[in-house]
This record gives C-alpha cells, sequence and structure tokens, in this order.
C-alpha cells in the first residue's frame, strides 16, 4: 500500500499550484498507478506482474466478492483521480 500513498502525494502535489508545470506529478501518478493495479489485478502481488500463482490473502466470504476484490480497486480509484486532475490542468492551460 506504499505505492497508493506515493499516487496519492503525488497527485496531491499536482494540486498545489495552477501551472501547467505541476501536471508532471499527476502524470506520474497515473503511470505508478496503473502500474499498481494491473500488478495487483495479474496475481495479487505487487513484486510481480506475472508467472506467479494467484494466492488470497483475504476473503471476506467464500461468495464471488472478496475483501481482496475490493482492495485491488483502490489504485485505480487513485489512478483515476490523478488522470482527473491532470487532464483538468492541460484543458485549462489551453
Amino acid at each position: 500500500m506504499i505505492g497508493v500513498i506515493v499516487v496519492l502525494i503525488l497527485t496531491l502535489l499536482g494540486m498545489v499550484e495552477n501551472d501547467v508545470e505541476w501536471t508532471v506529478f499527476p502524470g506520474i501518478a497515473v503511470i505508478i498507478g496503473i502500474y499498481l493495479t494491473i500488478s495487483l489485478w495479474a496475481d495479487g502481488s505487487i513484486t510481480e506482474l506475472s508467472g506467479g500463482t494467484a494466492t488470497v490473502i483475504a476473503s471476506a466470504s467464500t461468495a464471488t466478492t472478496s475483501a481482496w476484490q475490493f482492495i485491488s480497486l483502490i489504485p485505480m480509484m487513485f489512478t483515476i483521480a490523478a488522470g482527473l486532475i491532470a487532464a483538468y490542468k492541460v484543458g485549462k492551460a489551453f
């Protein structure tokens, strides 16, 4: 979850100033967030993108929805927020 905190910090840095140069921080957050989302969806591990077996580390129940599936959506939410901020700043600059 340290990666999610990094994405959040970069997103917040992009909101500090109104200059278009500050769009770089949310842009970097989007790249990191995409990596985190893909790696979590691939096999549940941030360190390995492929080649491993999926291990469920948290499960709310035996139903089709588990807590781990919800937790894996958190990087995607921050990535979308950072992308919207970057798009707004670039659009506002034109």
